[in-house]
């Protein structure tokens, strides 16, 4: 009980105040907090406990906000191998409770401890060396992610289409017009969803973004009617065209 109090004690202390000075943008306190605190967990937890990943994912969201991407980068991949362990072991587990109970099935699943968790953890990743213009890398870890995202969130939650968004980016990036496209007619049917066929910004927004890849691809009479009906929910042309002609992941808000 002594040790759960001074536990608790320390995720006030470190945890929680850490979180308050990020989210007051006191990057700093937060970052030395955040360190502190993953140096008492890995003593009295050790290196592989999901309570050091959470504490080395909160460090890499810091480190990205800082824009020291490679430090981000590593302390994202250090929490998603903690993961990926405890995965592992539990994997081994469930193949000797195979081997040793004949009740036990062939068509036992493995999956992560804290799916939730391991879903922001790659986006973060995706994220980082998306930012670090890492292209293929980043594409490879959003795809992963979203396949994650479909599971734990739904096909329809704004995070997976978030991750969607960004999908569709790299590929334009990386000079795959056609994936950009196909993602992108994906995403406006998934934001009518979200919207409930209701005019919103982000339905309006992502019509602007499929237009322009439209135009791109010489397909002016599809550009055109998309157009038409990003005004027609959206209201202002001028705000509509004027956005990011592939804006990624701010509009879902």
């Amino acid at each position: 009980v002594r040790h759960q109090i001074l536990w608790l004690g320390n995720v006030a202390k470190f945890y929680i105040m850490g979180m308050v000075h990020q989210r007051k943008g006191e990057l700093e306190e937060a970052l030395d907090l955040y360190t502190q605190f993953t140096t008492k967990a890995r003593h009295d937890l050790g290196h592989s406990h999901v309570h050091v990943a959470t504490l080395l994912y909160m460090k890499g969201s810091v480190l990205f906000e800082q824009r020291q991407l490679q430090p981000a980068l590593l302390a994202q991949l250090a929490a998603l191998r903690i993961h990926e362990k405890q995965t592992q072991a539990q994997a081994q587990q469930q193949a000797v409770i195979h081997t040793t109970t004949t009740t036990q099935t062939s068509t036992t699943t493995t999956t992560f401890q804290q799916p939730r968790e391991v879903c922001r953890i790659l986006y973060s990743i995706g994220r980082t060396l998306h930012d670090k213009e890492e292209y293929r890398d980043a594409l490879h870890m959003y795809q992963r992610t979203v396949r994650e995202q479909k599971i734990w969130y739904g096909p329809h939650s704004t995070v997976t289409v978030t991750t969607m968004c960004n999908i569709a980016r790299v590929h334009h990036i990386m000079g795959d017009v056609e994936a950009a496209r196909h993602e992108n007619e994906a995403i406006v049917v998934l934001a009518k969803q979200l919207a409930g066929g209701r005019p919103h910004p982000f339905w309006a927004n992502r019509l602007v973004v499929l237009g322009n890849i439209y135009v791109e691809v010489g397909e002016m009479k599809k550009a055109m009617e998309v157009f038409d009906r990003a005004v027609s929910i959206g209201g202002d042309v001028v705000l509509l065209m004027s956005c990011d002609r592939l804006d990624v992941d701010n509009r879902l808000a």
